[in-house]
């Protein structure tokens, strides 16, 4: 079986096969890390840059599980600590899921590097890695900006709020009190046109909100998550919601596409939204406009927490069940 996921592209499906025909430990542990844990190279890059000091870069790789989904990047080069002249290669691996250091050296980037693990063997660094392998395997960063993502965009449909009382004046409270009880059956012209006023903004507040929070419900119950990616492709996953938006709950796994073109409803949905979006201010490189915003007449909601060359933190496009079924 090759370590090399079906959906790599061709141009990286050659420069991945050069690549682990002539950097034999880097080959190595890319055929370890596809035994252990059934995760497949996808692309190669110049590594992740754990301190300033990197003047050569060196080739990593991109590993995925095999639905396709980001798990773990990992390398064989110099050491990121810097140790001037001393400096070995070592085996490096980068997995947010798995790996959370409280301790990182002063002249690395510790965004990065707190969930970095090196060593000059690599029987050594997976002893390490066995204390977190069952970490290793799950998507729960990815899985976690989903549900933020999801949280922001379905703020935006509409709100479970309140109506708030428009009886400005304690006269007129009294006056309605008094009416209501008996204690005086007369109102004049003047307070019963003021009382109309108020009735009829009372009632138009209380549809609108009964609407709103109908809407938001029906939308948050079940929701389709897209997610198009930098380089190419898209995630694709479904949540469940809370009544009350503060949780959600997967119900399929996330899972990558090189294409739509066996899911016509999204593919018809997601040019939609691009052609909208296109009549505004948007993202040079995607041509999508990245904010917490509901459109209406599509009803899609995207959110704006999002990166848009960040494979952990994907621009998230959210279709309800009704819209996307």
């Amino acid at each position: 079986m090759s370590v090399i996921h079906e959906h790599a592209q061709p141009e990286m499906q050659e420069a991945l096969t050069q690549l682990l025909s002539t950097q034999h430990p880097l080959s190595l542990f890319v055929k370890e890390m596809h035994s252990r844990f059934k995760f497949h190279a996808i692309s190669t890059q110049p590594a992740i840059s754990l301190s300033w000091h990197r003047k050569n870069a060196y080739p990593s790789v991109y590993m995925v599980n095999p639905d396709g989904v980001f798990m773990c990047e990992i390398w064989y080069g110099p050491q990121g600590e810097d140790k001037g002249d001393k400096t070995e290669n070592v085996y490096g691996i980068y997995s947010p899921s798995a790996i959370c250091r409280d301790r990182v050296p002063r002249n690395l980037s510790r965004t990065i590097a707190q969930h970095v693990r090196e060593s000059k063997k690599l029987s050594s660094l997976f002893t390490a890695l066995k204390k977190c392998d069952e970490d290793i395997v799950t998507c729960s960063k990815l899985e976690e900006h989903i549900m933020r993502g999801a949280r922001d965009a379905s703020n935006c449909v509409g709100e479970m709020k309140k109506v708030h009382c428009v009886i400005a004046e304690a006269e007129d409270e009294l006056s309605l009190l008094n009416f209501a009880l008996g204690i005086d059956k007369d109102l004049t012209l003047q307070q019963t046109g003021r009382f109309k006023q108020m009735h009829e903004k009372l009632t138009k507040a209380f549809a609108k909100v009964e609407l709103d929070s109908r809407k938001l419900l029906q939308f948050r119950k079940e929701l389709t998550v897209l997610m198009p990616l930098y380089k190419g492709g898209f995630y694709l996953t479904k949540i469940e919601g809370e009544s009350d938006g503060s949780k959600f709950t997967f119900v399929e796994p996330i899972r990558y596409l090189s294409n739509l073109d066996e899911h016509d409803d999204l593919k018809v949905g997601f040019l939609m939204l691009k052609e909208v979006m296109s009549q505004s201010e948007v993202d040079s490189v995607t041509k999508l406009r990245h904010s917490d915003r509901y459109y209406a007449d599509l009803d899609i909601a995207t959110s704006s927490n999002g990166d848009k060359d960040g494979i952990l933190t994907p621009f998230c496009i959210f279709f309800p069940t009704h819209t996307s079924a």
